[in-house]
């Protein structure tokens, strides 16, 4: 049986469509810091494999302004989470990362690819949360090596869609902006539409986001789930952009 943790997310309810028969906890039903929590959970016989999608996530106001506890938190389940998988011998774990990881311009180059994940550090705008998922990559690679465990992990596109956090201070950019549409629709205020799809077009070809049930979408994604010992990470791409 597969566990995903971050059940109540925006990924975690998409993967809900195409997996409706596997483990979903919340935040509420599994606390991911609480190391006993996690080790009971984890050791349920029926679990062999864990998809972790959990992570403490916002916008860039709000990894500017809490930088060191979202470095903290997310460090904190994602070691926990690795370490008691391994201890309860799960056959694969495959964690999701983000487009965050990656270097700042600077030190790498267009388009992206995995190999460039550890070449420079990420913007300085949310290094705390990006350093924290980089290490994932790192923790999982080494557990491999030591362990010979099938930690892998995915780095998506960024990603929007239902269950998505469309909070204007706290919300990643495309959520905030649906809000603003949404909000200048209800209260008639054509100006703020204006504003909110001229901003909309501006981002079109520089930022490339992706509907979360397109991208697990059996037909429009592949998850490359390779297990040989030297790969650091799988894709998760998709043909839609």
């Amino acid at each position: 049986m597969i566990v995903l943790t971050g059940g109540g997310g925006l990924l975690g309810n998409a993967f809900k469509k195409i997996l409706p028969n596997e483990l979903y906890p919340t935040s509420k039903q599994l606390n991911l810091r609480n190391q006993i929590d996690v080790s009971n959970y984890l050791s349920d016989s029926k679990i062999d494999t864990v998809i972790h999608l959990a992570a403490k996530v916002g916008g860039v106001k709000a990894n500017t302004d809490f930088v060191s506890d979202f470095y903290t938190y997310n460090s904190e389940i994602n070691q926990k989470v690795l370490d008691y998988a391994r201890i309860a011998k799960a056959k694969k774990v495959v964690s999701l990362l983000s487009t965050c990881v990656y270097p700042d311009a600077p030190y790498v180059t267009f388009p992206l690819t995995e190999d460039q994940l550890h070449m420079g550090p990420p913007h300085s705008s949310n290094f705390g949360y990006a350093y924290a998922k980089r290490m994932i990559d790192v923790m999982s690679r080494a557990n491999r090596l030591q362990y010979g465990c099938n930690f892998i992990t995915a780095i998506p596109n960024n990603l929007y869609g239902e269950s998505d956090n469309f909070d204007l201070e706290n919300g990643h950019v495309i959520p905030a902006i649906i809000r603003k549409i949404w909000e200048s629709k209800i209260f008639n205020k054509p100006e703020n539409m204006e504003l909110a799809v001229n901003l909309l077009n501006r981002l079109s070809g520089k930022k490339h986001s992706l509907y979360s049930s397109i991208c697990l979408s059996k037909n429009g994604s592949t998850i490359w789930m390779h297990t040989e010992q030297d790969r650091k990470s799988t894709r998760l791409n998709s043909s839609h952009t």
